[in-house]
């Protein structure tokens, strides 16, 4: 091999472990410089009117209590960040609660077997899991929700996406109306680009 020739090999080896390397170096300060973010979904109130959930309407069925479109606003995340483009990633659901709001002597959960809480791109989408309740204990006000891992960062980056909150509905509702509140918090990872 020429002098030439192994100049001319050298310069293209050095030319692809310098590219490789780049590529590697930009993906390391991507992953240093990414940033998680925790937030909550804005708290739902809703009253539930025992006149829909009552025996002749489908007890022991499940029934959606309440569905609303989520929305975080990531441009503003990016802005504050100085950045001008960048993906979300690693989104999940940290927490989930439904609590009776202000509730009446003697209201309580148990018209209800368990609850679950979906999330969609549209509202009539095919929705994916996120929380459960699992069975409900007798006479509760108050549910923590079992948040499953469910990557939602696909959601988020849809900028609206809809939740839905169901539950399996066993007796009727104890009062006229039953006001409600649902609250929600979840994290996700910003890459920037």
């Amino acid at each position: 091999m020429t002098k030439k020739q192994f100049f001319a090999v050298s310069t293209i080896i050095l030319m692809v472990f310098m590219s490789f390397s780049c590529e590697k170096i930009k993906d390391e300060i991507n992953d240093a410089v990414a940033f998680d973010v925790n937030t909550n979904l804005d708290d739902q109130y809703f009253t539930l009117d025992s006149l829909e959930y009552s025996t002749g309407k489908g007890t022991n069925a499940w029934f959606t209590l309440t569905e609303f479109s989520g929305y975080i606003n990531v441009d503003s995340i990016f802005s504050a960040n100085n950045l001008s483009s960048a993906s979300i990633e690693n989104g999940t659901f940290t927490g989930v609660q439904v609590s009776l709001d202000n509730p009446p002597m003697g209201a309580n959960f148990n018209f209800a077997n368990e609850m679950r809480v979906t999330i969609a791109t549209t509202v009539d989408g095919e929705a994916t899991e996120v929380a459960t309740t699992g069975t409900i204990p007798s006479n509760s006000t108050s549910l923590d929700f079992t948040v499953n891992q469910t990557n939602i960062a696909s959601f988020i980056n849809n900028n609206n996406f809809y939740v839905k909150l169901e539950a399996d509905v066993v007796g009727p509702i104890p009062v006229a109306l039953l006001p409600l509140i649902m609250t929600s918090q979840l994290t996700f990872t910003v890459t920037p680009l």
